[in-house]
């Protein structure tokens, strides 16, 4: 259903991108990919070393098929409900994402769709000297089912161009929140997440990007911490 486009340079066109033309298959396409996100948390994952102070984040990665980078997993406990937790992760205010999401700069909304549950959002990252910026264009969308929340930013192909002095890169994240039995005040938070930062990057810049999951963790937790 969903076309690809040739290369386009002032729009980023990203060949491992689906494409939505339109705000009706936009709302098609993030809710088959949210579907598919699910099996991504099952997958086979191996343990990476991470030093966390309070000893409760949790790395993981995984080879992914045609791709130069890693999948990442991170899990952690929240000191706050599931719901509190999602109101913060889908917030838009920049400088209240910018406390948590590492590098964060801009996060600008595209176009919204029929469905409130789904939108498009441009975001830029800054990035290390002499690496350009690196920005992202991804559907975000999400859905709760018996207190569980699922939230999902995956990048796609789209009519809108590419900003000044930034690469357009390709991305996916996924919030996974759980009640904690037992008790009501806490969640258990799976991040999986996975980063192609294009064009050519230094192996050192490449490598930091491996600790980036965990550390938002460790900054999600913080913004409840009393």
């Amino acid at each position: 259903m969903f076309s690809r486009k040739s290369k386009d340079k002032d729009h980023g066109h990203l060949d491992e991108c689906p494409t939505a033309a339109n705000k009706e298959e936009l709302v098609t396409l993030a809710k088959e990919l949210l579907e598919k996100a699910h099996t991504i948390e099952t997958a086979e994952w191996t343990p990476v070393a991470f030093h966390d102070k309070e000893g409760d984040i949790v790395l993981f990665e995984r080879e992914v098929k045609d791709s130069p980078t890693s999948g990442l997993k991170a899990i952690g406990t929240i000191p706050a409900p599931p719901a509190e937790v999602f109101a913060m992760l889908w917030d838009t205010d920049v400088e209240g994402r910018k406390k948590w999401d590492v590098g964060l700069s801009e996060y600008k909304l595209v176009t919204d769709s029929a469905d409130p549950n789904v939108q498009l959002y441009q975001s830029r990252f800054d990035t290390p000297f002499p690496v350009k910026n690196r920005e992202f264009l991804q559907v975000r969308v999400y859905k709760e089912v018996n207190g569980e929340y699922f939230v999902m930013h995956h990048s796609i192909n789209y009519d809108a161009a590419v900003g000044k002095d930034a690469v357009r890169a390709f991305s996916i994240s996924i919030y996974v929140l759980r009640p904690v039995e037992g008790n009501p005040n806490a969640t258990k938070l799976v991040l999986l997440a996975q980063v192609d930062p294009k064009g050519n990057i230094p192996s050192f810049v490449v490598s930091l990007g491996k600790s980036k999951g965990a550390e938002a963790l460790q900054n999600i937790r913080k913004r409840f911490q009393k």
